[in-house]
């Protein structure tokens, strides 16, 4: 079925573009509009399918969805015309770069998932834990009867998720797409928008191409001094290269080293899938605001990009929360420096977006907001030093950060990017989720920021002369190499982790026939259960994302410990709770010695393999 799913996403990039002729009619921005109509098309295809599900099931309203979204872009393109769309021959360098830069990302996203006859894959170590719960929430949607799902980990549980990314790919699957091919396709398709994005971005900011062609490696390689710490401990040149070549482990997050900043691509873009949505976004409505701060205070020039604006930065809740967030303040902030009341008019038509969302994601949510905030300077430094912690981890970039805004305070760009210095000072002084790693996620914002800025740093000070040209080309390799390394690392293919064997992906499809809509699964508490593939929430799933969630799933482990034992009362509890069929397969075996005996002889529903679904009956 590739042919179905990469035609379903070049729908949503084709409808997309399309809608961006409401506010942008300038020619020569195709691969711009392109690429940032593939994250509105993708957007507006998960929230239109997951508002129609109700009326229509999931299917017929991914469909419609689809259909509505290719009809308004024929609409707007109808009544604003199509000459906008004619490209412009690009230089020589520009579509070499861009094109390397689409072929480097796209090698180890395609590592994100897979499957063959033997299960379902991943071939990056920090999507072992998220890739079955993003899983879980497609197959949610798939499978249930159009209501907003459950949590897949936390039966009773409202999902308050950002799972617009999730909703739009159980939408192209919905359409007979495989879940594994919608999922990859997808993920490839928007990194390479964001490698666009990030290059038409720097290129706008900075008004140099050679900044510009430095910023997609400045955000996507970030990482700290890693690199040369294995350098150093491989004890030798040759051992050197060869640890460069097959690198053991991650050198951006390592713990043994005190390193927790973590490159993008292995630990956001691949396994949080919502950020591979929300950062193309995010950066397409702050193109759009910068372009607007250009335009004449009142002109139909910055209506139109305001328009674009809050259309990108409204859709954003339930595409990505915390980079909705961090875009907002952005913005917010820019538009006080700038003195551009004007912005109002964004504000107020992205919250007319965003406040829908905002329900969604709030109403009957199970999450204890009081978990989130606290104090805590350092970020995740543990015992380090806050000064020696982050040169570990960012390298030279915080001070080529720091020297930029010292030498470009003048700029227009610094003072439009000034949002990067909250956004980095104030989770290095509060907990802002359960999990202060999750921190990262605005964390991260701040580096994106500071991208051109520092790569506009670095151009100008090799355009000085040879020596500081040969400069500038080594502050840059450093601050690269440790992610290059991670990145590199993913991209050679030599580690796949098996995340479902046949007999598992077979259970959670008999999981699915055998039971109903509503139905809830009593399992052993796992990241990688089968259930997730079922559509069927569990009682409860992984403790450590239900913890990280700030959700409350506290003494649901001792009942399932004692349903599991043949307890009839913790049953009957359970029964209340709406749980209807109990797994019994390895991984209740292994964490429950008696759940096999509990179970024998009751009303078997399905089975596959080591994989057993028993009716929780109560006679």
């Amino acid at each position: 079925m590739p042919v179905l799913t990469w035609g379903a996403w070049a729908a949503c990039a084709a409808a997309g573009a399309l809608l961006t002729l409401a506010w942008d009619r300038v020619p020569g921005r195709l691969a711009e509009r392109v690429a940032a109509g593939l994250a509105l098309g993708v957007a507006l295809l998960g929230l239109g399918s997951a508002a129609l599900a109700p009326l229509l099931g999931f299917c017929a309203a991914s469909a419609l969805a689809l259909l509505l979204l290719l009809a308004a872009g024929a609409g707007v393109a109808a009544r604003c015309g199509l000459a906008a769309l004619a490209p412009r021959r690009p230089a020589a360098a520009a579509a070499v770069a861009g094109l390397a830069g689409a072929l480097a990302i796209t090698v180890p996203m395609s590592r994100a998932v897979w499957t063959d006859a033997q299960g379902l894959y991943t071939g990056a170590d920090h999507n072992l834990g998220d890739l079955p719960f993003h899983l879980g929430i497609v197959h949610a949607f798939l499978e249930g009867d159009g209501r907003r799902p459950e949590h897949p980990e936390l039966s009773g549980v409202v999902l308050t998720y950002s799972w617009a990314v999730d909703s739009a790919s159980a939408a192209v699957s919905a359409l007979g797409a495989p879940v594994a091919g919608a999922l990859n396709a997808q993920g490839i398709a928007l990194s390479v928008a964001l490698v666009v994005l990030l290059w038409t971005w720097g290129r706008e900011l900075t008004g140099s191409r050679a900044a510009a062609l430095l910023v997609p490696a400045l955000v996507l390689l970030n990482g700290g001094t890693g690199a040369f710490r294995l350098i150093a401990e491989a004890g030798g040149a040759e051992a050197a290269w060869a640890a460069l070549v097959r690198p053991p482990h991650d050198v951006t997050i390592h713990d043994p080293w005190g390193l927790r900043w973590g490159n993008a691509l292995a630990v956001l873009l691949i396994p949080q899938r919502a950020f591979l949505l929300g950062l193309p976004l995010g950066l397409y409505a702050s193109l759009l605001a910068w372009r607007a701060l250009g335009a004449e205070r009142g002109s139909a020039e910055e209506r139109r990009a305001l328009l674009g604006t809050g259309v990108a930065l409204g859709l954003m809740p339930l595409a990505h929360a915390h980079s909705a967030l961090a875009t907002g303040l952005s913005q917010a902030l820019a538009a006080l420096l700038f003195r551009r009341p004007g912005f109002t008019r964004a504000f107020a038509l992205a919250a007319v977006l965003a406040l829908p969302q905002a329900f969604a994601l709030g109403a009957g949510s199970g999450t204890g907001l009081g978990s989130f905030v606290a104090v805590h300077v350092g970020w995740d430094r543990g015992e380090q030093g806050v000064p020696g912690f982050w040169w570990r981890n960012a390298g030279p970039y915080l001070l080529l950060a720091l020297a930029a805004l010292a030498a470009l305070r003048r700029e227009r760009a610094a003072r439009f990017l000034a949002a990067a210095g909250v956004l980095f000072l104030v989770p290095n002084l509060l907990r802002l989720s359960p999990w202060i790693w999750d921190n990262v996620k605005l964390l991260f914002w701040a580096h994106v920021l500071a991208a051109p800025l520092v790569a506009l740093l670095l151009a100008r000070l090799a355009a000085r002369s040879r020596a500081a040209a040969g400069v500038a080309a080594a502050l840059f390799v450093i601050t690269v190499s440790s992610g290059a390394v991670d990145a590199w690392r993913m991209a050679r293919g030599g580690r796949s982790h098996r995340l479902f064997d046949a007999d598992a992906l077979a259970f959670g499809a008999a999981i699915a026939g055998a039971t109903r809509p509503g139905d809830r699964l009593l399992t052993a508490p796992a990241h990688d259960h089968p259930a997730l593939l079922s559509g069927r929430p569990q009682y409860l799933g992984y403790e450590g994302h239900i913890w990280s969630q700030g959700l409350d799933g506290s003494g649901r482990r001792e009942r399932i410990t004692a349903a599991y034992a043949g307890d009839r009362a913790a049953w009957r509890e359970l029964r209340a709770a709406g749980v209807t069929a109990a797994v019994v397969g390895p991984r209740e075996r292994a964490s429950f010695p008696g759940a096999a005996a509990a179970f024998e002889g009751r009303r078997l529903l399905a089975r596959a393999g080591s994989w057993s679904l028993y009716a929780l009956d109560l006679e």
